[in-house]
């Protein structure tokens, strides 16, 4: 298998996944969700992959509901379980998940 190098226009806008990692994160989700829908860099060049710790309360159906609501605006909109609950194994969640070159946390 030979090495392939890809050169990157600078001046191009890139895809980038922004990563959240929550649990039990209900109280402050609203604004971060909103914050997220508020970016000035373009949508449909923004994945995002929304981690739920196994949560209590409703963060995960808030994840959910947001990325029903908002899918068809951003490159995509992931919403991934982590299962061990623990934020360092969500950010592995996150950064195995994600599909684009470049990832935001």
């Amino acid at each position: 298998m030979s090495n392939v190098e890809v050169e990157y226009n600078k001046n191009i806008p890139q895809t980038v996944s922004l990563c959240v990692v929550a649990y039990n994160e209900e109280y402050f989700l609203p604004n971060l969700l909103k914050d997220l829908s508020n970016q000035t860099y373009p949508h449909e060049l923004i994945e995002l992959v929304l981690i739920d710790g196994c949560s209590t309360d409703g963060t995960k159906r808030m994840m959910t509901e947001f990325a029903d609501r908002n899918s068809p605006g951003f490159f995509s909109i992931i919403v991934l379980d982590n299962e061990k609950r623990i934020q360092a194994a969500g950010w592995n969640v996150a950064c195995n998940s994600q599909r684009v070159r470049q990832i935001r946390i």
